[in-house]
């Protein structure tokens, strides 16, 4: 439970503008809207840090495949939570009560923090600009050396690319195939917890099993080939069990690779610097891929003004597919 706080705060990301819209419509208090979804994006990003130090801090290297299970597995139960049962809830009792729901779902968090024992690091140095960045960075560096450092950044940087990229988009393709929002919630988004459960602790066990390069290998193999598949859904006609397949897939190999990556940063990470390290890690592996996501929406209208709606759809998942295969040469 001390990890579903996680994704269930980003998705309550609007409970303040929710509450604002009482008074003033987002539409026409666009600024102040956005100052709340900053702060708790703010707040949520100090979140991701101190849960994933605590994380790392709380066992050894070798149990770390496990803890990376468990919080991949309590960030997509948020993930069900926050977006199946959040439709179902708004559509009966509107999205103010679903927003208060979603806030309601971190005392969850609080607790489990609560009640979990706390792990003292004694090898943290004191706080100050030079312990807290400048000596981490000399310690990576130090430890990989230049080039095999800035190997190691390249693949952080593109091993989530693909994942990141079609996110955004994976609701209005859902939409602009004639999909209910029922549908959504109902299927497609449950289907996709399954798969990603089944996926993460198959993620734990292959890492237990081939080791970690071969994972990550592994990882990226299956995220472009599920990906692959949504783009033979784009130019066919409707029909859910042929989309929840292709979800539980997608979802099976996303599971997989979020438990790999995880358990790959934190293998990178010293634990004297475990805070500073992994959030630099970690902000790596967001910033392309936030950065091209931003722009998802305008790639597949471009690639639909091309090739047509459907053609466009299916060209958009065949380009982040491709966006794997920069990952899968850096690892090789």
């Amino acid at each position: 439970f001390f990890f579903t706080q996680k994704r269930a705060y980003e998705i309550a990301s609007c409970l303040v503008g929710s509450e604002m819209c009482i008074r003033d419509s987002p539409k026409t208090s666009l600024f102040l809207f956005g100052m709340a979804a900053f702060i708790i994006a703010l707040a949520g990003s100090i979140q991701d840090i101190a849960i994933d130090a605590f994380r790392i801090e709380y066992a050894k290297i070798s149990d770390q495949g496990n803890l990376a299970a468990a919080y991949q597995l309590g960030y997509r139960i948020a993930i069900i939570a926050a977006t199946s049962l959040a439709l179902i809830y708004a559509d009966i009792y509107g999205w103010s009560s679903a927003f208060k729901l979603m806030a309601m779902l971190m005392c969850l968090g609080l607790l489990g923090l609560i009640f979990s024992k706390e792990e003292k690091n004694y090898s943290l140095g004191k706080l100050n600009f030079v312990n807290s960045i400048t000596e981490p960075l000399k310690d990576f560096f130090a430890r990989f050396g230049f080039f095999m450092a800035s190997i190691l950044l390249l693949i952080i940087a593109t091993y989530r690319l693909t994942d990141i990229v079609m996110g955004p988009m994976a609701n209005p393709f859902y939409i602009d195939m004639g999909y209910s929002l029922s549908e959504i919630g109902y299927v497609v988004k449950v289907i996709a917890l399954i798969g990603t459960i089944t996926g993460v602790f198959v993620g734990g066990i292959l890492i237990k099993k081939v080791g970690l390069y071969k994972s990550l290998l592994a990882g990226a193999f299956l995220v472009m080939f599920t990906n692959l598949l949504f783009s033979y859904a784009a130019i066919n006609d409707k029909d859910i069990f042929m989309l929840a397949s292709i979800v539980a897939s997608d979802s099976f190999a996303a599971g997989i690779v979020g438990t790999v990556n995880i358990t790959f940063l934190t293998s990178l990470v010293s634990s004297k610097y475990t805070g500073f390290q992994y959030a630099l890690l970690t902000s790596i592996m967001a910033f392309l891929g936030k950065v091209f996501g931003g722009f998802s929406g305008v790639l597949v209208e471009n690639f639909q003004n091309l090739f047509g709606f459907n053609y466009g759809w299916m060209s958009f998942y065949i380009f982040t597919s491709m966006l794997a295969a920069p990952a899968i040469v850096l690892i090789y």
